[in-house]
């Protein structure tokens, strides 16, 4: 599947990048290390392969949707602080 070899592409880019495990980045560790790999990892697989918040939730760690939407908004400066 397209979209499947796309997204484990982005994910092994970005644990790479970060110097984090896939297994780090899926589990529910606060670490700032781990909260920007992972950040990174959710605006590419919106920006880039146009997934929806609850798909993105589920392949880092069953996010639920509102975390994902507000990481995507801190990613992007969106949060007002």
């Amino acid at each position: 599947n397209y979209w499947v070899e796309n997204l484990m592409a982005i994910l092994t880019e970005t644990a790479t990048l970060y110097s984090v495990s896939l297994a780090a980045m899926r589990a529910y560790s606060r670490k700032p290390a781990l909260v920007e790999a992972r950040n990174h990892a959710m605006l590419r697989m919106r920006d880039e392969l146009g997934l929806g918040l609850k798909t993105i939730g589920f392949y880092l760690g069953g996010r639920h949707h509102t975390t994902v939407l507000h990481s995507l908004n801190r990613a992007r400066g969106m949060n007002g602080k």
